[in-house]
């Protein structure tokens, strides 16, 4: 099918499907041909502003699926702000995951345990190192208190060695 053939898109609820997919190697051209496809079928203003409300439509798993399988990057100054800080927040969302299940932790029990418990301060310290996710995000998801908390016990945890904390000995080795 060439750039300039009409294609079959199909609209379901809010999301567009279009019979042109995605090739694995990269996003920018394919996804321009998609949206000049789009444009074929439906005209410039069915295309444009049904993309007009994020980065992606569809839901969080259909979001994170995009981000895992085509390894799109937060950091794509094409996207605007608050599509690059959801796409971080998905990464670190999947990396958290990871940290609280090599310690058999979930998020229900950060909420429920003290703020400044050494698990926690654990998970903290390896998502700074490996994720670069910031305090205000930490604190949220861990329950840290305020976000200047975050720095507080991932500091004291760094000056009191922390290969002698268990929990992030095990995050080390699996995360």
């Amino acid at each position: 099918m060439s750039d300039t053939a009409r294609c079959t898109c199909t609209f379901i609820g809010s999301a567009a499907f279009c019979t042109r997919s995605l090739p694995r190697g990269g996003i920018t051209a394919a996804l321009l041909r998609t949206l000049a496809s789009w444009q074929l079928c439906w005209g410039q203003a069915a295309a444009y502003v049904s993309l007009s409300q994020g980065w992606a439509l569809g839901t969080a798993g259909f979001k994170a699926a995009l981000v895992k399988d085509y390894g799109m990057a937060a950091e794509a100054r094409a996207w605007e702000s608050q599509g690059a800080r959801e796409i971080r927040e998905m990464r670190w969302a999947a990396t958290l995951e990871r940290c609280l299940r090599a310690l058999g932790r979930t998020e229900k029990a950060a909420q429920t345990d003290r703020k400044g418990a050494p698990w926690k301060a654990a998970v903290a310290l390896r998502m700074k190192e490996i994720s670069q996710a910031n305090n205000r995000w930490l604190s949220a998801r861990l329950h840290l208190g305020r976000p200047e908390a975050v720095s507080v016990h991932v500091g004291r945890l760094r000056r009191g060695q922390p290969q002698k904390n268990p929990d992030y000995r095990k995050l080390i080795t699996v995360v």
